[in-house]
């Protein structure tokens, strides 16, 4: 009977690191904070130059955006797109399983093989985009010499929510085979 209570608490453990996971990945592929500088943040979908000088707000939408990103965007935007889906199912099945008392112990295996696709996909998504950031951060720089006169790029809280997606997944994980 106790090892059927830890059961249940890890499954609840990890139905919340889960759905930490979910969040954490939505708040970092729509915000547009991938590279920024002190005055400009870019984002994957569209661009967000907030002028802090003249404090205007100005917003442009490319209808065309999916062109317009290049390769390695695309390969993270995918990436992340699939951890989304993969999140949803093991949400999905972890609620299942929760509720499956008589055969748990048969359904419950398949939680593990997602939960390592999560994390395949994530790494992917923070690989690609950590080994091509001096390329966007550079792209960014170019565009504010011609507006700013140069500014200092880095990566953005977008990626850094991304990098603990990841990190909470790893978790969801480990956790994943002592649910049974």
């Amino acid at each position: 009977k106790s090892d059927q209570m830890c059961s249940f608490i890890t499954q609840i453990e990890f139905g919340i690191l889960m759905l930490t996971t979910f969040v954490l990945t939505i708040g970092g592929i729509f915000s547009k904070n991938w590279v920024q500088t002190e005055s400009v943040h870019k984002g994957l979908f569209c661009d967000v130059y907030t002028m802090l000088e003249s404090k205007e707000q100005r917003n442009i939408f490319c209808p065309d955006w999916w062109n317009n990103l290049k390769l390695y965007e695309r390969a993270v935007v995918g990436c992340l797109f699939f951890a989304i889906v993969i999140q949803i199912l093991a949400l999905a099945w972890n609620l299942v399983t929760f509720f499956a008392c008589c055969c748990k112990e048969y359904v419950i295996h398949p939680l593990s093989a997602i939960s390592f696709l999560n994390v395949l996909c994530l790494t992917g998504a923070v690989v690609i985009f950590a080994i091509n950031s001096s390329d966007a951060i550079g792209d960014l720089q170019y565009e504010m010499t011609a507006v700013f006169g140069g500014k200092h790029g880095y990566l953005g809280q977008s990626f850094i929510l991304e990098c603990v997606a990841l990190g909470i997944a790893l978790l969801c994980t480990i956790i994943s085979p002592m649910i049974l």
